[in-house]
């Protein structure tokens, strides 16, 4: 489930920067200045919301399969999903 990429989806927030949502989770939401905050912040607003499916037992959700379109980014970080996975086995 870890091992695919979540889509994420960028939407301009007025003031110069982005609010970052997830189609497949969403109670992961976050905001960045710009572009280059997208993968550190994105992928720690994932391990938060990995958190709160532990705390209430209900499974993570699966990602779906990236949209073609602009405005969807794919959370790449290897090391930041080695933790989640990690988090989440410890839990179980």
């Amino acid at each position: 489930m870890f091992l695919r990429d979540y889509p994420a989806e960028l939407t301009p927030n007025g003031e110069g920067g982005f609010v970052v949502t997830f189609p497949d989770v969403p109670e992961a939401i976050t905001e960045i200045m710009d572009e280059s905050e997208l993968e550190e912040t994105a992928t720690d607003c994932l391990v938060t919301a990995v958190d709160f499916y532990i705390e209430d037992h209900r499974p993570f959700p699966s990602p779906s399969k990236k949209k073609k379109k602009s405005g969807n980014y794919s959370i790449t970080s290897i090391n930041k999903r080695k933790n989640i996975i990690a988090k989440y086995n410890d839990c179980k």
